[in-house]
Formats: structure tokens, sequence, C-alpha cells
């Protein structure tokens, strides 16, 4: 799920070191899953290669499927279940992006199960806009055509770009998979979010502190609180208003240790093996930084000097806008 948003993120910060704009409109479906036609599905997996037993089993797992409703004993008549892929079993998710799978859009759409995400990118923001609505046509009667509905009040825009005074172009930002992700990319939008869930946590450990001893307390720390901070923060974890959730942190500490509210919290993180926000986000861009070495380059790769800096990474710079614009 973050993977997909990061996609996004990169995408839109591509974009923008090239001073193009990204026009973002969100698709929402409505119960997509149980709005899986059958017929479809099996003709598409018999496209795809599917035949012989394999092609048999998924007929027999699809077709005969009946359904019937029991109301204080009475029962309907039996019918033949004709759309939708069985939830709850391993199978559903793969059947659906197996029926999804054809709506390419030429690498304009991102997918993520039921979610679709249509981008498009031009130097113009006006001309995004109007791409964004070629996209969202073209999808359209790909939804229709596979008999997928959607709903049109539901459905998001967002303008990502570094211009001002240009016309509005849906919301200020999107909720993607539990994302906002806003036209600047900073932040703000999902930082109160992340605040108002950890304002609640805030009030819960109080409570908990006379019933348990203080390991107890750091384990719901961590369950409660701390995983909404570890979610993502290698997207966010630049923003300025990270030290909001810095705020809430100290505050939590002081409640677990306990210590007075004006205290020195550093040895109290410590003491406890917790990071703060920012040396999470340190450790989390650590993590993802070493997963894609194989794709950075090293200084001694582009020239033939032989310099102490050879081996060090040869990290690509932003343009000036884009970092001011990122503060």
């Amino acid at each position: 799920m973050t993977e997909a948003v990061q996609r996004l993120v990169v995408s839109i910060l591509e974009a923008m070191e090239k001073k193009h704009s990204t026009a973002i409109t969100l698709c929402d479906l409505t119960k997509a899953f149980y709005c899986v036609s059958h017929e479809i599905l099996l003709g598409k997996l018999m496209r795809y290669g599917v035949g012989g037993v394999a092609m048999k089993t998924m007929q027999e797992y699809l077709l005969w499927r009946r359904q019937v409703l029991t109301i204080s004993g009475a029962k309907s008549q039996e019918l033949q279940v004709k759309y939708g892929v069985p939830q709850g079993s391993i199978l559903d998710l793969l059947l659906f992006l197996i029926f999804i799978n054809d709506l390419s859009m030429d690498g304009e759409a991102l997918l993520f199960a039921d979610d679709t995400t249509l981008i498009a990118q031009e130097e113009d923001p006006r001309l995004a806009v109007l791409r964004s609505a070629e996209l969202l046509e073209e999808a359209s009667t790909w939804f229709r055509a596979n008999r997928l509905y959607m709903n049109g009040e539901k459905t998001q825009n967002v303008l990502c770009t570094l211009r001002h005074g240009l016309p509005p172009f849906g919301g200020p930002e999107v909720k993607l998979l539990g994302f906002m992700v806003d036209s600047s990319l900073i932040w703000d939008q999902h930082i109160d979010m992340i605040c108002n869930r950890l304002s609640k946590v805030t009030y819960l450990i109080p409570k908990l502190r006379s019933h348990v001893p203080r390991s107890y307390l750091v384990t719901a720390y961590h369950d409660l609180f701390h995983s909404h901070i570890n979610n993502g923060i290698a997207l966010w974890g630049h923003a300025s208003g990270c030290h909001r959730i810095l705020l809430l942190q100290k505050k939590v500490i002081c409640i677990i240790t306990p210590s007075p509210y004006l205290e020195h919290c550093h040895p109290l993180f410590r003491r406890l093996g917790i990071l703060t926000v920012f040396n999470q986000y340190v450790l989390n861009s650590l993590v993802l930084l070493k997963g894609q070495l194989h794709t950075l380059q090293a200084r001694g790769q582009i020239d033939n000097y032989s310099t102490r800096g050879r081996g060090k990474i040869d990290l690509p710079l932003l343009p000036n806008a884009h970092i001011k614009n990122l503060q």
C-alpha cells in the first residue's frame, strides 16, 4: 500500500523537477469486488492463456456458486451468483487484479486493488487538467464495458504544481490509501490527520498507567501510537509540521516515565528505547536507500579522477524552486 503511494509521489516529484504539473484523478468504484462479471473474468482468463484443468477448476469455482436469503426461518428461492469474486479466499484479490489488468491507460494509471488513480503530466498545468479529463473519459468507457460502476460524487481531483494563480481543479488534497496527498506535497493535511489520531492515544495511556507496568505501557505505545508515526514516514517525514508530532511524543513519554511536563526528554527517549519522529525518518530513509543502492551511481563511475570520495553515492540535486516549495 505504501509502495503505491510512493510511486505516485516519486512521479509527482520527477514532474516538478522538470517544472511540469501533475493532474491526479482518484476513481471511486462502487462495490468493485462484488460487481466482477464471471463471464467477462473467465473470458479474460482464456485470453491470458489459462486452459485445461485450471480453466475448468475456475469455472466450477465461480459458476457453481448459489445464494439463498433467510429471514425469520423463511428461505428465498436458490439463485446462481453471476457477479463478484468470492470474499475471504486467497484468490479474491488475484482474480480482481486479473480482471482489471487490461486497464493500462498507456502507463498513466496507477492500480492498487480497487483503487484506480489517473495521472496526467504536462508542462502547462491547463493541458494536464485537459489530459486528466480525457483519461477519466477513457476509464469511464472501460468501466462501463466491464460492468463496473464509478461513483462520480466520490471521485477526487487535485493538481500538483509549483505554479500559482491557477483555476482550482478539485480540492487542495486527495486521500489515497490512507495518505493525504496535497497539491504542493508539504503534507500538512496528512500530519493533521496523524496528530488527531495520536491525540486520542494520549488520553488512553494515563488510564493504563495505574493498571500495568511500564514495559506494558511501552508496548502499548508502539502498538497504538508509534505505529501511526512509522507508517509511510519516508514520504512525509521531511515536512516542517513534524515538530507537532514530536510534541505529542514528548507528552506521552512524560506520562509513561512519569516525569514533569518540562523535563528534558532526550534521556527519556534513550531510556525507553524509543525513536523520535525525526530519528525514525532518518532510519526509514536509510533502510529505503539501502534497498535502492543498485539504482544509484558512485562518484567514481562518473569520472576517472582518483579522489577520496570515489565510493560515495552521487545523489541528484533538486532545483532550488522545488526545494523552496517543499520547505
